[in-house]
């Protein structure tokens, strides 16, 4: 993800003034890519020159780069999640606003221009009130141990950009949730306490139901996919095909000729338009973009959707320290 981001600046006419990575071949690929400086981590937040810094580190240390920044004055651009349990994620945000530091979360799917249209006709009234929520996450296959170590697991890792578009698409904030979680073909994952696939049901505050369904291993491809219901009617988005071209066989049997492409393919404009957005507010002295009470909001449902698992029974969601506001930009 750094390695995204380094390209994306360098290809936006911006520059990289200093990478820092703890991995020294990475921090000297990017050095190489972008003529940017290798440093500490202290020499990236000292440095005079940056404007902001960009936080693409494992997920189970946004926290402390987080405070890092907030400490050293840096505004920042952070890839989600905020944290990997709600304590971190809680003072994160407290530490932030008693500084009143400027800091974007990196929720890239709020720029893709399906999801925008659909949020965009759904703000305009033309399915009505929104009853039903179908949210589809189903990767084409399950990363590798050492990220799934450091995601902060299912429920946090795809939960974020979830969890946050359910509430982002409708502008409610949630108020309850209801989950199952099951290990159906990676038993190794009981140490960690995760999961390989989940079912959860969310209650948004006008009563509306959102049901997730997230897997890590769709053995056909990537699949992505959201419906909203309304009383007028329905609103439906999905992940495209790499080939769109269909072949009708003899027997009146239709099929796709292409798989479909992967996110790395379907989401790159949207790890640029945030990148310009986060720029672009910061030199303008705009609020931040997509706060990050945003992903406050967003661990605050999956610590929810964790106790319902562990429990059988339905969880009231805590949104203390969040308003409307983080979903309504």
């Amino acid at each position: 993800m750094g390695l995204r981001h380094a390209r994306n600046i360098l290809a936006a006419g911006h520059e990289l003034a200093v990478v820092h990575d703890e991995d020294a071949k990475a921090s000297a690929a990017v050095g190489r890519l972008t003529g940017a400086r290798r440093g500490t981590l202290a020499a990236v937040l000292r440095d005079g020159a940056a404007e902001g810094v960009v936080i693409a580190s494992p997920a189970s240390v946004h926290a402390t780069h987080i405070s890092a920044c907030v400490r050293a004055g840096r505004p920042f651009l952070c890839e989600k999640p905020l944290a990997t349990d709600l304590t971190r994620a809680r003072q994160a945000v407290k530490q932030m606003q008693a500084q009143k530091a400027w800091g974007m979360l990196g929720l890239n799917r709020r720029y893709d221009a399906q999801f925008k249209s659909l949020r965009a006709q759904i703000k305009r009234g033309a399915i009505g009130e929104v009853q039903i929520v179908k949210l589809v996450s189903r990767s084409a296959q399950t990363p590798p141990p050492a990220y799934l170590r450091d995601a902060g697991g299912l429920l946090r890792d795809k939960g974020a950009h979830y969890f946050d578009l359910a509430c982002w698409l409708t502008r409610q904030l949630p108020a309850a949730v209801q989950a199952v979680g099951k290990r159906l073909f990676s038993p190794e994952l009981e140490e960690a306490g995760d999961y390989d696939t989940a079912m959860v049901t969310l209650e948004l505050a006008s009563g509306a139901l959102c049901n997730f369904d997230f897997s890590r291993r769709a053995p056909y491809g990537q699949d992505e996919r959201i419906e909203v219901m309304g009383s007028k009617g329905m609103l439906q988005c999905s992940f495209p095909a790499a080939d769109t071209c269909v072949r009708t066989r003899v027997d009146g049997v239709a099929e796709s000729a292409g798989l479909h492409s992967t996110w790395q393919e379907h989401y790159a404009p949207t790890y640029q338009a945030e990148l310009e957005a986060f720029i672009t507010c910061l030199r303008r002295g705009r609020p931040s973009p997509i706060p990050v009470t945003a992903g406050l909001l967003a661990e605050q449902v999956a610590a929810a959707a964790a106790k319902s698992i562990a429990t059988g029974r339905r969880m009231e969601v805590d949104t203390t320290g969040v308003d409307a506001a983080c979903v309504a930009t």
